[in-house]
């Protein structure tokens, strides 16, 4: 990935070299969640982008770097959005391409995902209801710290966690709730309506999450939120704004592991800016409001009682 100077051609710089190697490492990455690839990408961008301070970037370097940034994960909002950037800067006008300026992007994106998470979970905290049993799936670092960081009373006494096939995250997720605490297990994915009979609530995280409410997650979550939708189990997003694209899902579906759950089989999304009713539909985006009222598929319930 090639970096210009004014007045003169020079080569590929170290750090650019190092990028484009670990941005190959990053697409192939199926351990880490949506959030902590991210923050792995945009430390790697701020570095590789500032590795000259004098230097204005060519519209063609940029452009392969936005491709290269679209490739590593394109099922996840944030790394399409980076993209996106990227590829404008690289179109427009020569003071978007210094490294001062594209420094000081990629350290405003990196500030705002380090606080967006926890907004997010504050806010889902905030809104979630008594429960007793709570299903979810794969690997997700926002709804680990929002069951982990629950009060005591407030906790569920159970929670199952979807292995997610082919990678098996489920099981990485089920563990880290072990630690801090929960009576967390796995199920497979085969059992999902099994898992769903008795539950409470369903919490998922998010890749992506497009102007019509729909949901990137990992494959077999739009498996989970039909079985809950069928058996009236509320279903709950929790997502951090990087998640949220204002573009609609394109026509074929997503790349890799992933499948994407329609607004209409989800109850509600926690977001760092409130809550999103998937039901609804506004020019806004993303709308944001302070109800606890669940919408959508299902209304939050208390733990059901058992005969």
């Amino acid at each position: 990935m090639p970096a210009a100077r004014p007045g003169r051609a020079v080569g590929p710089s170290p750090a650019w070299a190092r990028a484009a190697r670990t941005l190959v490492r990053i697409q192939r990455d199926r351990q880490r969640g949506a959030g902590a690839l991210a923050r792995a990408t945009i430390r790697l961008l701020e570095t590789a982008l500032t590795a000259d301070r004098t230097a204005v970037y060519g519209r063609r370097e940029l452009l392969r770097l936005a491709r290269s940034v679209a490739r590593a994960q394109p099922a996840m909002g944030a790394f399409r959005r980076w993209s996106m950037e990227l590829a404008a800067r690289a179109r427009g006008p020569r003071h978007q391409r210094t490294a001062r300026a594209l420094r000081r992007w990629a350290r405003g994106e990196r500030r705002r995902l380090a606080a967006e998470t926890g907004r997010a979970v504050a806010i889902a905290a905030r809104e979630f209801p008594p429960t007793e049993r709570v299903v979810t799936i794969s690997r997700s670092e926002t709804v680990r710290r929002l069951l982990a960081g629950l009060s005591a009373g407030r906790r569920p006494r159970e929670v199952r966690v979807l292995r997610s096939r082919p990678g098996g995250e489920g099981s990485l997720q089920a563990a880290a709730l072990r630690r801090a605490g929960l009576r967390a297990h796995v199920v497979e994915d085969a059992a999902a309506d099994g898992a769903v009979a008795d539950a409470d609530l369903v919490v998922i995280g998010a890749d992506t999450v497009y102007r019509d409410r729909s949901v990137v997650h990992k494959v077999g979550t739009r498996a989970l939120a039909l079985a809950a939708y069928r058996r009236r189990v509320p279903v709950a997003v929790v997502a951090g704004r990087s998640k949220f694209v204002d573009a609609a899902p394109p026509r074929r579906g997503p790349v890799g592991p992933f499948d994407r759950t329609p607004a209409r089989l989800l109850s509600v999304i926690w977001s760092g800016e409130g809550v999103v009713r998937p039901s609804e539909r506004s020019r806004a985006w993303p709308r944001a409001d302070r109800s606890r009222t669940f919408t959508g598929a299902a209304r939050v319930r208390g733990p059901r009682r058992r005969a």
